[in-house]
């Protein structure tokens, strides 16, 4: 089974505020990613905040899960979601997270089933990363339940870089198309947040 992980912890200090909160339209970014995403697959969670206060009644079935271990970046974000989907008889069967930041507004749910699509296909032991130009997309890419110990090492050693997790494992990885790589790029300043209302306006 697939699953759709939103990491929604993040300090946004480049921003300078909340990006999840931020408003597209009549939608907060975060609402948005998770509509998004629960037309692709039925099991949405969203990992490192609680459920705020006027949460769409449309979306009462996408699960907030904390971060077990807060301000460890997206590896602890990943280990979270991997523990909260961890299969009930302790095998290693064939779950997979989709993990998926929350500050990606360009991504559409047609990027979602392309990857999904990529990740039926892999054989690779630990999962499917997106390589986008050159540069790999650890936050919009596959992982396998098999990863978890590997995401466990590297959090009790301290080191929590998401590419380091990539080339120590098993992973296939998978080019973005032309037509998917405008679609990934992220929001991290005002100056893009007011660039992407500008496009959305015309």
């Amino acid at each position: 089974m697939l699953s759709i992980a939103i990491l929604a912890g993040g300090q946004s200090r480049r921003m300078g505020t909340d990006k999840a909160t931020l408003r597209v339209g009549q939608s907060t970014l975060l609402e948005r990613t998770a509509h998004m995403a629960r037309v692709v697959v039925s099991n949405v969670l969203i990992v490192g905040r609680e459920r705020p206060l006027g949460w769409p009644q449309s979306l009462s079935d996408v699960c907030f899960i904390a971060d077990e271990h807060p301000h460890s970046g997206p590896l602890g974000g990943l280990q979270s979601a991997l523990k909260a989907l961890a299969p009930e008889d302790g095998s290693n069967d064939r779950t997979k997270v989709l993990l998926l930041a929350c500050d990606l507004p360009r991504v559409n749910e047609s990027a979602l089933q392309w990857l999904c699509q990529a990740a039926a296909s892999s054989a690779a032991t630990h999962g499917t990363i997106v390589n986008n130009a050159g540069q790999l997309e650890p936050l919009f890419s596959v992982y396998n339940w098999a990863v978890e110990p590997l995401v466990e090492q590297q959090m009790q050693s301290g080191r929590r870089s998401m590419h380091g997790l990539i080339a120590g494992g098993d992973f296939t990885v998978v080019g973005a198309p032309a037509w998917l790589a405008p679609l990934l790029a992220n929001l991290n300043t005002p100056e893009e947040w007011h660039s992407l209302l500008r496009d959305a306006e015309k």
